[in-house]
C-alpha cells in the first residue's frame, strides 16, 4: 500500500503527511489505538506531521499506566500523565509542531531537521548525538514508518 509520497528510509521526513485514510492506518494500529485514527489523521493534516509516523511512534511509545502515546516528559525525570489517550494524542501533535517541527525551537536548532534520523537521539534520548538506545529507536521508527507505507 503505497500512500502519496516517496521517501526511503534512511531519510523519512515526518512532516510527510500523506493521503492515508483512518480506515487504512487502522490496519497497521494496534488495537487499544484504533479508535483514535480519525483523531490522528485529522491532527496530522492540522498540524503537518505524518500519521504513519505518530502511528509509530504510538506503538513503541505507550504506556497505559500514564494514558501516554508519546514519551513525553515534564522535566528531565518524570513523564508526563494523561487523562485520557485523546489528550495524549493531542498534546503529542501539539508539541511535536511547537518543537521537532518549529524552525524557531531549541529542539529544531539541535537537530536541523525533521527527519527521523535527525530528531532520533534529541526525541528518545536527549541528547544530539548517537548512542545504542536512539539507534535503536530511528532503526524501529523507520522500520514501522516503511511498513506503513509500503516500501
Amino acid at each position: 500500500m503505497e500512500f502519496g509520497f516517496i521517501c526511503n528510509a534512511e531519510s523519512f521526513d515526518i512532516t510527510n503527511v500523506s493521503d492515508v485514510t483512518s480506515e487504512e492506518l487502522q490496519d497497521y494500529s494496534p488495537e487499544w489505538c484504533k479508535p483514535y485514527c480519525d483523531l490522528i489523521v485529522d491532527l496530522s493534516n492540522e498540524y503537518g506531521i505524518s500519521s504513519e509516523f505518530a502511528i509509530s511512534v504510538f506503538r513503541y511509545e505507550y504506556v497505559p499506566e500514564r494514558n501516554s502515546v508519546g514519551g513525553w516528559k515534564s522535566d528531565y525525570n518524570s513523564y508526563n500523565y494523561y487523562d485520557s489517550i485523546t489528550d495524549s494524542i493531542n498534546n503529542w501533535f501539539e508539541n511535536m509542531s511547537e518543537t521537532y517541527c518549529n524552525k524557531d525551537s531549541w529542539h529544531y536548532k539541535q537537530t536541523k531537521g525533521t527527519e527521523i534520523v535527525d530528531i532520533a537521539p534529541l526525541y528518545n534520548q536527549g541528547m544530539t548525538e548517537y548512542n545504542e538506545q536512539s539507534t535503536h529507536w530511528r532503526e524501529t521508527m523507520e522500520n514501522e514508518v516503511m511498513k506503513i507505507i509500503g516500501e
